[in-house]
């Protein structure tokens, strides 16, 4: 139609048919919306003041709207209020007073929640006629930003794998893209597009609030069963970011689900018009122009078939148009055959289909709140299984009860609703793993955040892996090198150990966890896989600034290509913030079960405990001490134990932890600090004292104690380290005592000179590790007593040249120490000339 020669104003006349069905009227709003070639009415309420839908009555309405054209579908339902809200429409009629047209929209459905498939609101075709094409499902997500909502017409092209073909522009109509909500449509196109390459989404920047921010895009294909997700989270604005107002989303692969193929099919049937060809079990529609009859062995054997599939059909039967005065199939071998043929091989297809059926499991949500719901109806769900919202939100299970199951939301609970739909998804809790992942920033689900496009592993991994027993362990025995002289002297960390790094804030845990995956840039270079250490670094509970500055100094050190970033923020939801730590143990498990080896900082695990505190409260578990649950042990055991060494025969690979705990004024007996003191293998314990001092890295050499780790440590760092920890824990104790008096015995001064500079010597700047024969030339000078002259002042400065002049002069001999791995006659020889003659030179 030519939208100058029509009448610019209608009518339409909306006549609602109420089923004769028991309790089939309602007393809620009902709502309809016509959509035609030029646009749709909008949302418009049918008047419910006169008790208008009653069982079996017809209800008049009109319409006055612009001329929508020829008119394509309505969307009718109600808003689910009043005391008997359940609706059984039987069918619908539009009759478009200005273009002499009547339309019928055959329904025959419950709108209700209880009933049938518990929609209260139906998109519904002229005649309920097939799709000619294929009916992708799409769901446009509007993020839960300030001002995210948009009033202006929103457009998507979808494009093929292959990039040869498209869906074209799409105008998606009757969505209300508002804030924080799901606006889902349903979409015809002819061809096959599926598995998608890319979406293009915009909008023609029309309304007062024109400006949009897209969350994302959900595809889903029924004839395929692929559902794809393509993120966004960027503004549609020409006033914010860059301007655009038309973008192309890429999926995001490790999103991507496999669902069960639906695939329609229908049957038509004309029954002819003479004497006794009717019949009550099946009747689709009546001509009576027919002149031939199909048996009704046919409709009795689809009465009895159907039931058994409704709603669960996995495989499409044959769609048989059976004419009136001939017969019309899409089946070849139908169209050369008799009627009496016809009917008997229409039963024998229908009965011997495949009615095996791919059942899901549903529930409805019971009540929601504080990130917590409460569903009923999943009676087969498995702890930790992930189940997944009618408003495509995912969450666990973990509190399954004798009425209903307590589910923990991975996000914002202003999204789901009472009475929502809830699905098993059969799946407990996995993430994407592998060498893929080297370079990313994840979320605690493993989904890319970086922007940086698809993760593309292909390997997936149980989160809550069992750890590995005894037998195929074996004990640790190779140095993992930090860098750092305190640490690798005096409590050295070995791969596959468990060295917890405690202290109160801002006294510098995550610069030694930084600091020690900036050092492994020295090994990953290499070309030997055994030396390589790849690192996971996961942020528990701290601000999303935080964690972008520490990228970007993992980046600037050209470290972020050997580490995977694990970010669950202090915006996260807490089961999130929970499951992160496992989330990147399972990614460092990979490295490990495959012969490689791997670090893991959980940056903290006290903030974890906290965010498993408070799912446990809401969950209404029984609370123990600091209200813990009474499972917190076990919570950083499970999750500690799967740090090892494994042995040759199951790949020799390790995994590195090092756990963070922050303490509060220094107290470390509260509860979590002592549990998992006695699930690890020793602790780096820092105080605050010493931190303020300018002793940095502030480390309390008398409390921190690696159990372990003194077995991997290199022979060099023993023969110059060996007693270094014995006479810094003597200075400290003198140290207190000497404040008291000035008479103190020559030994007793030796022993405070020495442990003065043996202090500053430790002292080591911020993101400045150390290789290993760096470390023992320096702490050689000063466990030797060639420092004991030396002004305390001048330590640092004397270090820095010291270092310089070596690295500068003597490469050989720190090439030798690291060959070695010790400090051989020869070695000490000309380590103690180069010391002597710098220091004769020094200033």
């Amino acid at each position: 139609m030519d939208p100058m020669v029509i009448p610019k104003y209608n009518k339409y006349i909306v006549s609602v048919f109420t089923a004769d069905v028991k309790g089939s009227g309602t007393d809620a709003d009902v709502f309809i919306n016509i959509f035609g070639e030029f646009g749709n009415t909008g949302e418009r309420r049918l008047n419910n003041d006169k008790n208008n839908f009653e069982k079996d009555t017809e209800d008049k309405f009109t319409i006055e709207a612009p001329n929508l054209g020829k008119v394509r579908k309505i969307s009718i339902g109600h808003n689910n209020k009043g005391s008997s809200a359940g609706w059984f429409v039987d069918k619908a009629v539009v009759d478009d007073m200005g273009n002499k047209l009547v339309y019928e929209f055959p329904i025959g459905r419950w709108f209700a929640f209880d009933e049938d498939d518990g929609k209260i609101q139906r998109d519904i075709l002229v005649g309920a006629s097939q799709p000619t094409g294929i009916v992708y499902n799409v769901r446009i997500v509007t993020g839960n930003v300030r001002g995210a909502g948009t009033n202006s017409k929103i457009h998507i092209v979808m494009h093929g794998s292959k990039g040869l073909k498209n869906s074209g522009q799409v105008f998606l109509e009757g969505g209300q893209f508002e804030r924080g909500l799901t606006d889902i449509f349903n979409v015809e196109i002819a061809a096959l597009l599926s598995p998608l390459s890319r979406v293009t989404i915009g909008h023609d920047n029309d309304g007062v609030s024109a400006g949009w921010y897209c969350d994302k895009v959900v595809v889903f294909c029924p004839f395929t069963g692929i559902e794809q997700t393509f993120p966004c989270c960027k503004w549609l604005d020409e006033k914010e970011g860059d301007g655009l107002i038309e973008r192309e989303l890429y999926e995001m692969v490790s999103l991507r689900q496999k669902r069960q193929k639906k695939h329609p099919w229908s049957f038509w049937i004309w029954t002819s018009d003479i004497p006794g060809a009717g019949s009550q079990p099946l009747v689709v529609e009546d001509r009576s122009s027919a002149t031939k009859m199909l048996t009704v062995r046919v409709a009795a054997a689809l009465a009895r078939t159907l039931p058994r599939r409704a709603g669960f059909v996995s495989k499409a039967l044959p769609v048989a148009c059976v004419g009136v005065n001939h017969l019309h199939t899409h089946r070849p071998w139908l169209q050369k055959t008799g009627t009496a043929e016809v009917s008997s091989i229409l039963e024998e297809k229908i009965l011997g289909a495949d009615t095996s059926a791919d059942l899901e499991e549903t529930g409805r949500v019971l009540s929601i709140g504080d990130g917590i719901a409460r569903v009923y109806g999943l009676r087969n769900v498995q702890a930790e299984e992930m189940v997944e919202f009618s408003s495509g939100l995912k969450g666990m299970s973990l509190n399954l009860e004798p009425d209903n199951v307590g589910v923990v939301v991975f996000g914002n609970d202003k999204l789901i609703k009472e009475g929502d739909i809830v699905k098993r998804t059969g799946a407990i809790v996995d993430v994407p793993v592998g060498l893929e992942l080297l370079g990313r920033v994840v979320d605690a689900l493993g989904n890319a955040i970086d922007g940086k496009g698809p993760l593309g592993s292909s390997i997936r991994r149980r989160v809550g892996l069992k750890a590995p027993g005894i037998i195929p362990r074996i004990s640790v025995r190779e140095p993992m090198q930090t860098g750092i002289k305190a640490v690798d002297s005096l409590v050295p960390i070995g791969r596959g150990q468990r060295e917890l790094i405690i202290g109160d804030r801002q006294t510098g845990k995550t610069a030694i966890a930084i600091d020690t995956i900036i050092n492994q840039k020295r090994f990953n270079e290499g070309t030997d896989e055994k030396k390589k250490l790849y690192c996971i670094y996961v942020a528990i509970g701290q601000k999303r600034s935080t964690v972008a500055q520490l990228v970007k100094r993992l980046t600037d050190a050209d470290a972020m290509k050997y580490t995977i970033v694990v970010s669950a923020t202090a915006s996260d939801a807490a089961p999130l913030q929970y499951l992160a730590p496992y989330s990147g143990c399972s990614m460092g498990e990979y490295f490990r079960d495959n012969g490689k080896h791997a670090l893991i900082i959980y940056d903290d695990l006290s903030k974890q405990a906290v965010a498993y505190r408070q799912m446990s409260l809401l969950l209404r578990r029984p609370p123990g001490r600091e209200a813990y649950p009474g499972d917190v042990f076990y919570l950083h055991s499970r999750l500690l134990e799967r740090a090892a060494k494994m042995n040759d025969n199951f790949g020799g690979g390790s995994l590195t932890a090092l756990p963070v705990i922050e303490t509060q004024a220094g107290d470390v007996s509260a509860y979590i600090p002592t549990n998992v003191i006695s699930i690890t293998d020793g602790q780096i314990f820092l105080e605050t004292e010493l931190f303020y001092k300018g002793i940095r890295p502030a480390i309390n050499v008398g409390l921190s104690v690696s159990r372990v780790g003194s077995a991997a440590q290199t022979k060099a760092m023993k023969q110059v380290a060996g007693t270094m920890k014995l006479e810094l824990a003597q200075y400290r104790e003198v140290a207190a005592f000497a404040q008291f008096g000035s008479d103190l015995d020559a030994a007793t001064q030796q022993l405070l000179s020495r442990g003065v500079r043996l202090t500053e010597l430790l002292k080591q700047g911020q993101y400045c590790p150390m290789a290993i024969e760096e470390q023992v030339t320096v702490i050689y000078a000063g466990v030797r007593g060639h420092l004991d002259k030396m002004e305390p002042s001048k330590i640092t400065r004397f270090e820095k040249a010291f270092l310089q002049h070596v690295i500068g002069q003597h490469q050989d001999l720190l090439n030798a120490i690291r060959v070695d791995g010790m400090i051989s006659e020869a070695s000490d020889t000309k380590l103690k000339a180069i010391v002597l003659s710098f220091l004769s030179s020094f200033e």
